[in-house]
């Protein structure tokens, strides 16, 4: 039987936007989305807020030290990463070869930025405890790095699917 290729289902390399890649394709579309939720909620809750001049002015009964700069670079980082899962989008749907590297480094800065704002959370506020929501934050992103970072390193359908440059 010369010229009959036989393939086991295994040799079968799939390309394309689908299997797992939905998943991911679902968490990068909805990941704009919810940063700029977090940007409303920085900016509705304190900066907006009436009493952030008193949070902020040293000789205010209502001041904390270091709010401000902890405020800031939380909307500054707010900003970078809106932007960078703009750019991840785009290296999403045009299957660019980018696309895993960067989404893996964003996926890693993601969990550390979360991680480390929380640290610096608790230096301003050294009373406070972690509040429910940000363990589980802190959770989800270092569990999500735990999974999709392998997959977008070993996964043979990424391999085949992102190669535009």
């Amino acid at each position: 039987m010369s010229g009959v290729l036989f393939l086991h289902m295994n040799d079968i390399v799939k390309k394309g936007l689908g299997g797992w890649l939905i998943l991911v394709g679902i968490g990068v579309v909805f990941n704009p989305i919810n940063q700029i939720y977090q940007l409303n909620l920085i900016y509705k809750d304190t900066i907006g807020a009436v009493y952030w001049k008193f949070l902020i002015t040293p000789n205010s009964e209502s001041y904390v030290p270091y709010l401000q700069p902890l405020i800031i670079s939380e909307l500054i980082g707010c900003v970078i990463f809106t932007i960078a899962s703009l750019y991840m989008i785009y290296l999403f749907f045009k299957e660019k070869k980018l696309f895993p590297k960067f989404f893996c480094y964003f996926m890693f800065f993601n969990a550390l930025w979360v991680c480390v704002d929380a640290f610096f959370a608790m230096l301003v506020f050294p009373d406070e405890q972690l509040d429910s929501e940000t363990i589980r934050e802190m959770i989800r992103a270092i569990i999500a790095c735990s999974i999709w970072i392998p997959y977008m390193l070993v996964s043979k359908r990424v391999a085949a699917t992102f190669i535009n440059y």
